[in-house]
């Protein structure tokens, strides 16, 4: 590999890192989980009843886009199956 290239692999993954770190420590409105949920497709992400989702985006009244507090996954989440956390 040359110098170029592995410095350019290096600074992608230094920018994933970053947006990972700054979109967990982000800190929305927290909702909990009323109930389990499987992701069905691949940008949903999973979660258990009673589980913290921090919100980073509303996408719509069906969908929203957060972060399982638990597990640290990021994705879709769907509106009805939380809370607000008061």
């Amino acid at each position: 590999m040359t110098h170029d290239y592995v410095c350019a692999i290096n600074f992608l993954l230094l920018i994933i890192i970053i947006d990972d770190v700054l979109l967990y420590k982000l800190q929305g409105p927290m909702y909990v989980a009323m109930y389990d949920y499987d992701a069905q497709d691949d940008d949903e992400v999973s979660f258990l009843e009673n589980d913290r989702i921090t919100l980073y985006e509303m996408i719509d009244d069906g969908w929203m886009y957060g972060i399982v507090q638990r597990t640290g996954h990021k994705g879709m989440i769907p509106a009805n199956y939380v809370e607000l956390v008061q």
